[in-house]
């Protein structure tokens, strides 16, 4: 496998065996699709997104891997009291992983940004919960 796809899956595996307040279990993904019928539960992707590579000293290179983290569910009905959990979590998720070291990778999650916090598009017009965590994860080689 790729350099890539090992970190993808370290962070998979990271939020597998992490407990959060609504519980998930995250897969990695290439395409970022989901099917409405089958988001009846909470889905997490892990979607490996672009590589950066540049010299950091004379004798090593410093990688900068994004991962785009999505979360979805379908929703029975878009209320405060519906929502608000699943934005606490995408919040758990982003504390979880903001400065975590992944030894069996060797690289660190330098920054999460979250530029989709609830998509207001997917709430209104299918009822559904969207986030989108962008990850930057650093190592050295």
């Amino acid at each position: 496998m790729s350099r890539i796809t090992d970190i993808a899956d370290a962070v998979v595996a990271a939020l597998n065996a992490e407990t959060f307040s609504v519980e998930f279990t995250a897969e990695r993904a290439w395409v970022p699709s989901f099917d409405l019928p089958d988001l009846v539960d909470l889905q997490v992707r892990v979607i490996p997104a672009q590589k950066e590579t540049a010299r950091d000293t004379r004798d090593a290179w410093a990688d900068t891997h994004e991962m785009h983290l999505g979360v979805m569910q379908k929703l029975d009905a878009v209320t405060n009291a519906v929502i608000d959990p699943l934005v606490g979590l995408v919040q758990e998720i982003e504390d979880f992983l903001r400065g975590r070291k992944f030894e069996s990778v060797a690289v660190t999650c330098e920054g999460v940004d979250v530029p989709v916090v609830a998509d207001p598009l997917y709430l209104r017009e299918k009822r559904t919960f969207q986030s989108v965590l962008v990850l930057e994860l650093k190592g050295w080689r």
